[in-house]
C-alpha cells in the first residue's frame, strides 16, 4: 500500500499536481477501506490517516510535503533558453562595464517592486524527495537509536505510550517528541536542531515547549512515592541489603542535590545564582528509592542557597507526607538530623570518634550513595545538559530539568532496563552540593 501511494505522489508531482498533506491522509484511508486493509478506530472514524503515520510514511519514503515557490504568469512563459541566455549576456556586460559589488545588487525589476508573488494557502503542495534528515532515517531504519537520542528503543516506546498524542496537524506526535529528545541529548541551540531535521527555528521553539508541557502532564504517573505497604517494604529491605545492616530496614529513601547549569540572569539578583563552586546555577532536590529511581524532586532555588534551606522550603518537608512514622531519610553532612517534621538520618560529623560511629558512617554511607549514581547515570545521559550552561530563560529550567531529563525520562529507562554507567569525570565536574 505505501510503495504504490509513494510513487502515484511522485507521479502527481511530476504532472505539477501535488496533494496537500489532509488530501494525501484522505486517499491513503480511502486506498485502504476499498482494499480491506486492516486500519485502527481513530482512522474510520475521521475518514482520513493519522497523522503520526504520515509523518512515518514521508520518512521512510524519502518525501516531504513543500510550498511551489510562486512566480508571475510573464516570468513563467518567458522562462526559456532564448531569453535567459539574452538575460545573462546583457547581465554579463553591465557587470563588466560598471563592476558592482554583491551587496548593490537586488532581486528586482524596473519597478523597483519584488516580482515575487506570496502564494495562496489553498494552492497545491507537492512531493519532493528529501534526503536532507539522517537522523530520522537511522530512526526509522530501526538503528540504535542511543547516539542521537540518548534513549533505546525500548524507552523511546515507553514514553510515546505514555504521551499518547495523537496529532491531527502539525509534525506528528512521534517527531515532535523525537525533537524534544535531540535538542536534550545535544544541548544544541534551537538553530542548530531546525537545521538537523529541516523545520524552522520557530517551529522548533513551540515543540520544545509544547512537548516539555505534555511530559510534565504524565510526571505524576512516573515519578511517584510508594503506593502501598508492599513497595515501602520493598524500598526499605532495598536499603537495608545495600547498607548490609538490619538497623538501616527502616530508611525510606536517600536525599541530596546537584547544580544544574544555566546561563546568570541578568538584573541585580544575577549574582544570588552564583554557587560555591563559583558558576550559575539552580538547585536540584531529588529523593530516590534504592534502585535509583526518583520518587520526589523539588528544583528552582538558586545556586548560592544552602542544602538545608531548600529543604524547609520544599513541599516534602512542608505538607510531611512521607516517610510514614517510624520511617527515616538519609542525607549526608550538609543536611541537619530531624525527627520532626521530616525525619533525616545523617553521619557523625568529622573528627569521627569511637569504633561504633565509624561502622555507623560507612554503613550509612553505603545506602546513601545510591542517590549519588542516580544523579551521575542522569548526568552522563544528559551531559550536554549538565556539563553546560542551558541556553534558556531560567524559569523554563525546573520544567525542562524536574519534569522531562531529570525525573521523567530518567525513570522510564531505569524501568526499561536501560541504563547508563556514571562517568566520574561528570560527577566530579558537577558536585552534588
Amino acid at each position: 500500500m505505501e510503495e504504490e501511494l509513494a510513487e502515484h505522489l511522485k507521479q502527481l508531482a511530476e504532472q505539477f499536481h501535488g496533494l496537500p498533506p489532509v488530501k494525501c491522509r484522505q486517499l491513503a484511508f480511502e486506498y485502504a477501506e476499498k482494499n480491506n486493509i486492516p486500519i485502527p478506530a481513530n482512522w474510520t472514524k475521521a475518514h482520513s490517516a493519522g497523522g503520526d503515520w504520515f509523518g512515518r510514511f514521508l520518512v521512510s519514503r524519502h518525501l516531504s510535503v513543500r510550498t511551489p515557490q510562486a512566480t508571475s504568469l510573464g516570468r513563467a512563459t518567458a522562462f526559456n533558453k532564448t531569453t535567459v541566455g539574452e538575460f545573462f549576456d546583457n547581465l554579463a556586460a553591465v557587470m563588466d562595464r560598471h563592476t558592482f559589488p554583491p551587496h548593490m545588487i537586488y532581486n528586482v525589476d524596473e519597478t523597483g517592486v519584488f516580482t515575487v508573488q506570496k502564494p495562496q494557502q489553498t494552492g497545491p503542495l507537492n512531493c519532493r524527495l528529501n534526503t536532507g534528515v539522517p537522523v530520522l532515517q537511522r530512526f526509522f531504519a530501526s538503528d540504535d537509536t542511543r547516539e542521537d537520542f540518548r534513549l533505546s528503543r525500548e524507552s523511546l516506546a515507553v514514553l510515546l505510550g505514555l504521551l499518547h498524542q495523537e496529532r491531527r496537524h502539525g509534525w506528528g506526535a512521534t517527531i515532535e517528541t523525537l525533537v524534544l529528545l535531540f535538542w536534550l541529548a545535544s544541548g544544541a541551540s534551537y538553530r542548530v536542531v531546525s537545521r538537523v531535521f529541516g523545520m524552522p527555528r520557530s517551529t522548533v521553539h513551540r515543540i520544545v515547549h509544547r512537548v516539555t508541557e505534555e511530559v510534565g502532564a504524565i510526571r505524576h504517573r512516573v515519578i511517584y512515592l510508594p503506593r502501598s505497604a508492599d513497595d515501602l517494604a520493598a524500598v526499605t529491605q532495598g536499603f537495608a541489603g545495600l547498607a548490609r545492616h538490619r538497623a538501616f530496614l527502616k530508611a525510606a529513601g536517600a536525599i541530596d542535590g546537584c547544580h544544574v547549569r544555566i546561563k546568570s540572569p541578568s538584573g541585580p539578583d544575577g549574582h544570588c545564582y552564583i554557587n560555591r563552586i563559583l558558576f550559575a546555577s539552580i538547585i536540584l532536590q531529588a529523593v530516590c528509592d534504592h534502585q535509583g529511581r526518583f520518587i520526589d524532586t523539588y528544583l528552582g532555588w538558586p545556586g548560592s542557597v544552602h542544602d538545608a534551606r531548600v529543604l524547609r522550603h520544599s513541599p516534602l518537608y512542608r505538607q510531611n507526607v512521607y516517610p510514614p512514622p517510624g520511617h527515616f531519610i538519609l542525607a549526608d553532612s550538609r543536611y541537619p538530623c530531624l525527627q520532626h517534621p521530616l525525619p533525616l538520618i545523617t553521619p557523625y560529623r568529622l573528627p569521627v570518634r569511637g569504633v561504633v560511629a565509624q561502622r555507623f558512617n560507612g554503613h550509612h554511607a553505603r545506602a546513601r550513595s545510591v542517590i549519588e549514581r542516580a544523579f551521575g547515570m542522569m548526568k552522563t545521559r544528559f551531559r550536554a545538559i549538565f556539563l553546560k550552561a542551558l541556553e534558556i530563560r531560567h524559569t523554563f529550567v525546573p520544567q525542562v530539568i524536574t519534569c522531562d531529563a531529570c525525573a521523567v525520562l530518567h525513570n522510564i529507562c531505569l524501568g526499561a532496563c536501560d541504563t547508563m554507567a556514571p562517568e566520574e569525570d561528570v560527577q566530579d565536574g558537577m558536585p552534588g552540593g
